[in-house]
């Protein structure tokens, strides 16, 4: 399994924010995943030493429209990674550095044309 594409981005919910406290961070993760693919992957990418992995399958979760069921939350896969003592694990650097939007007021200013009256 490639290594590249277990971990899929990061999951920030009121729980996993409140994990993070004690140094437990949420991933989504493939569904063919294993702990150790994840534990491999975060020591080789980031450099950070894995004391602990936890996988939670999601279940699908559904509402009722008039036209029926509608699928509210998908089949996934998530892991609870907790990194060894002393090991500094930070979420912008998994997310890596974005660049700031640019403004697109200027660009609409500029291309749009005037209102005719």
């Amino acid at each position: 399994m490639n290594l590249h594409q277990i971990i899929s981005g990061a999951v920030s919910t009121e729980k996993s924010l409140k994990n993070q406290e004690s140094d437990q961070f949420t991933f989504l993760i493939r569904k063919d995943a294993t702990k150790i693919d994840v534990k491999n992957a975060f020591q080789k990418f980031w450099g950070v030493k894995v004391s602990d992995v936890r996988i939670v399958a999601t279940r699908p979760k559904f509402r009722k429209t008039k036209f029926g069921t509608a699928p509210k939350r998908l089949v996934g896969k998530k892991a609870i990674v907790k990194f060894a003592p002393g090991e500094k694990f930070d979420l912008l650097k998994f997310a890596g550095e974005k660049s700031a939007p640019k403004k697109t007021a200027e660009k609409n200013s500029k291309n749009s044309k005037p209102a005719k009256k």
